[in-house]
Protein backbone atom coordinates (compact mmCIF):
# COMPACT_ATOMS: atom_id res chain seq x y z
CA UNK A 1 0.00 0.00 0.00
CA UNK A 2 2.72 2.32 0.91
CA UNK A 3 4.18 2.28 -2.49
CA UNK A 4 1.08 2.68 -4.42
CA UNK A 5 0.73 6.13 -1.91
CA UNK A 6 4.05 7.10 -2.70
CA UNK A 7 3.52 6.95 -6.57
CA UNK A 8 0.24 8.85 -5.69
CA UNK A 9 2.53 11.77 -4.01
CA UNK A 10 5.06 11.46 -6.97
CA UNK A 11 2.81 11.63 -9.71
CA UNK A 12 1.32 15.22 -8.29
CA UNK A 13 4.52 16.73 -8.08
CA UNK A 14 5.32 15.91 -4.28
CA UNK A 15 8.64 15.90 -3.64
CA UNK A 16 9.34 16.03 0.05
CA UNK A 17 7.63 13.22 2.17
CA UNK A 18 7.31 12.56 5.48
CA UNK A 19 6.30 8.89 6.44
CA UNK A 20 4.82 8.44 9.75
CA UNK A 21 4.75 4.64 10.99
CA UNK A 22 4.13 2.64 13.99
CA UNK A 23 7.32 1.58 15.82
CA UNK A 24 7.13 -2.10 14.20
CA UNK A 25 6.54 -1.01 10.74
CA UNK A 26 9.20 1.52 10.52
CA UNK A 27 12.31 -0.16 9.63
CA UNK A 28 10.82 -2.59 7.46
CA UNK A 29 9.45 0.62 4.97
CA UNK A 30 13.00 2.14 5.69
CA UNK A 31 14.51 -1.47 3.57
CA UNK A 32 11.74 -1.64 0.97
CA UNK A 33 11.00 2.19 0.28
CA UNK A 34 13.66 3.02 -2.88
CA UNK A 35 14.21 6.00 -4.86
CA UNK A 36 12.35 5.22 -8.11
CA UNK A 37 9.89 7.68 -7.84
CA UNK A 38 12.85 11.06 -7.39
CA UNK A 39 11.29 11.99 -4.19
CA UNK A 40 12.99 12.12 -0.75
CA UNK A 41 11.92 10.19 2.10
CA UNK A 42 12.04 11.36 5.86
CA UNK A 43 10.96 8.44 8.29
CA UNK A 44 9.35 9.14 12.19
CA UNK A 45 7.81 6.79 14.48
CA UNK A 46 4.68 7.17 15.85
CA UNK A 47 5.42 5.31 19.50
CA UNK A 48 1.83 4.56 20.42
CA UNK A 49 -1.62 4.52 18.99
CA UNK A 50 -2.45 8.25 19.28
CA UNK A 51 -4.73 9.02 16.20
CA UNK A 52 -4.14 10.95 13.23
CA UNK A 53 -4.22 14.57 14.57
CA UNK A 54 -0.89 13.22 16.94
CA UNK A 55 0.95 11.43 13.95
CA UNK A 56 0.45 14.57 12.41
CA UNK A 57 1.91 16.82 15.11
CA UNK A 58 4.99 14.63 14.35
CA UNK A 59 5.41 16.84 11.04
CA UNK A 60 6.73 20.04 13.36
CA UNK A 61 9.96 20.31 12.63
CA UNK A 62 9.70 18.67 8.66
CA UNK A 63 7.06 21.33 8.13
CA UNK A 64 8.04 25.32 8.60
CA UNK A 65 5.46 27.01 9.69
CA UNK A 66 5.27 29.08 6.24
CA UNK A 67 4.62 26.03 4.30
CA UNK A 68 1.65 24.06 3.18
CA UNK A 69 1.45 20.13 3.16
CA UNK A 70 -0.69 17.54 2.28
CA UNK A 71 -1.66 14.48 4.82
CA UNK A 72 -2.59 11.05 2.81
CA UNK A 73 -3.36 7.75 4.56
CA UNK A 74 -1.25 5.28 3.39
CA UNK A 75 -4.20 2.63 3.56
CA UNK A 76 -6.40 4.82 1.84
CA UNK A 77 -6.14 3.19 -2.14
CA UNK A 78 -7.55 5.55 -5.37
CA UNK A 79 -8.08 5.52 -8.66
CA UNK A 80 -7.79 9.33 -9.83
CA UNK A 81 -4.79 11.15 -10.14
CA UNK A 82 -3.81 14.14 -7.54
CA UNK A 83 -2.09 16.48 -9.81
CA UNK A 84 -5.14 18.58 -10.18
CA UNK A 85 -6.43 18.56 -6.76
CA UNK A 86 -3.07 19.23 -5.64
CA UNK A 87 -2.54 22.29 -8.20
CA UNK A 88 -5.88 23.44 -6.66
CA UNK A 89 -4.55 23.24 -2.91
CA UNK A 90 -1.68 25.02 -3.70
CA UNK A 91 -3.87 28.17 -4.72
CA UNK A 92 -5.74 28.25 -1.46
CA UNK A 93 -5.36 30.25 1.38
CA UNK A 94 -2.26 30.11 3.38
CA UNK A 95 -1.88 30.18 7.52
CA UNK A 96 -4.58 27.13 8.13
CA UNK A 97 -3.32 25.90 11.36
CA UNK A 98 -5.03 24.31 14.42
CA UNK A 99 -3.08 23.16 17.56
CA UNK A 100 -6.12 23.14 20.50
CA UNK A 101 -6.73 19.42 19.70
CA UNK A 102 -7.67 17.57 23.02
CA UNK A 103 -7.56 13.35 23.01
CA UNK A 104 -11.26 12.30 22.51
CA UNK A 105 -12.71 9.53 24.89
CA UNK A 106 -10.66 6.87 23.28
CA UNK A 107 -7.44 8.80 23.80
CA UNK A 108 -6.92 9.54 20.46
CA UNK A 109 -6.41 13.11 19.03
CA UNK A 110 -9.50 12.94 16.21
CA UNK A 111 -8.57 14.67 13.19
CA UNK A 112 -12.26 14.80 12.73
CA UNK A 113 -11.71 17.39 15.61
CA UNK A 114 -9.17 19.06 13.28
CA UNK A 115 -11.01 19.32 10.53
CA UNK A 116 -14.06 20.24 12.73
CA UNK A 117 -12.17 23.45 13.83
CA UNK A 118 -11.19 24.24 10.26
CA UNK A 119 -15.09 24.10 9.51
CA UNK A 120 -15.73 26.45 12.03
CA UNK A 121 -13.14 29.46 10.81
CA UNK A 122 -14.16 28.93 6.95
CA UNK A 123 -10.83 27.30 6.09
CA UNK A 124 -11.86 23.87 5.07
CA UNK A 125 -11.51 23.34 1.44
CA UNK A 126 -12.23 19.87 -0.12
CA UNK A 127 -12.30 18.28 -3.52
CA UNK A 128 -14.01 15.32 -4.99
CA UNK A 129 -12.65 12.80 -6.66
CA UNK A 130 -14.74 10.97 -9.65
CA UNK A 131 -13.10 7.54 -9.05
CA UNK A 132 -12.98 4.42 -6.81
CA UNK A 133 -11.75 4.95 -3.05
CA UNK A 134 -11.34 2.45 -0.82
CA UNK A 135 -10.19 2.51 2.85
CA UNK A 136 -7.95 -0.72 2.44
CA UNK A 137 -7.73 -1.68 6.68
CA UNK A 138 -9.29 -5.09 6.19
CA UNK A 139 -8.46 -7.88 4.54
CA UNK A 140 -11.60 -7.99 2.47
CA UNK A 141 -11.24 -3.92 1.68
CA UNK A 142 -7.23 -4.47 0.80
CA UNK A 143 -8.18 -7.51 -1.83
CA UNK A 144 -10.82 -5.23 -3.25
CA UNK A 145 -8.57 -2.45 -3.61
CA UNK A 146 -5.65 -4.88 -5.10
CA UNK A 147 -8.36 -6.18 -7.60
CA UNK A 148 -9.19 -2.72 -8.67
CA UNK A 149 -5.49 -1.53 -9.17
CA UNK A 150 -5.06 -4.91 -11.20
CA UNK A 151 -7.94 -4.19 -13.58
CA UNK A 152 -9.87 -6.52 -12.11
CA UNK A 153 -12.79 -4.81 -10.80
CA UNK A 154 -14.47 -2.27 -12.20
CA UNK A 155 -16.62 0.67 -10.79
Amino acid sequence: MIHYAISKLAEAGIRDILLVTGKYSGGLFMDYIGREWNVRISFKVQEEPGGIAQALALAEGFVSLSEKFVVLLGDNLFEDSLTEEFARFREQPEQARVRTVQPSARGEMEITDVNNMYAVRGMLFYGILSGWWIDAGTHLSFREAAQRIAGEVTP
